[in-house]
């Protein structure tokens, strides 16, 4: 059995919570996808940007230009998340127990 100890690297979470993609490219606090990983996609893995693409940006914006299009993008995924947020604050208010949470799911 080996043991690996990482010195230096701190815990950060690298996958954006709403499309599940790697965005260590991002600041360290960053928990979606932004204009930054929408781009470095776009110039490593034009795959991945088109999945996000089809996804996350409406067809009234498919004929705008690049910038408006990450801008859009970055703009939906924040908003599934709000989204998401809200759900859970209308479906579990804040004094009630989940009992999910509690075991970590």
């Amino acid at each position: 059995m080996s043991t690996f100890i990482f010195v230096g690297i701190t815990s950060k979470n690298t996958l954006c919570k709403v499309t599940g993609f790697n965005i260590s490219m991002q600041k360290n606090d960053s928990i979606l996808l932004s204009h930054t990983g929408l781009k470095y996609y776009y110039k490593t893995d034009r795959k991945i940007f088109e999945q996000l693409k089809r996804k996350y940006l409406s067809k009234q914006w498919s004929g705008a230009n690049f910038e408006t299009q990450i801008k859009e993008i970055a703009h939906n995924i924040r908003n599934t998340k709000s989204n998401q947020t809200v759900k859970q604050k209308k479906i579990y208010q804040p004094q009630q127990i989940n009992l999910l949470s509690c075991y970590g799911l």
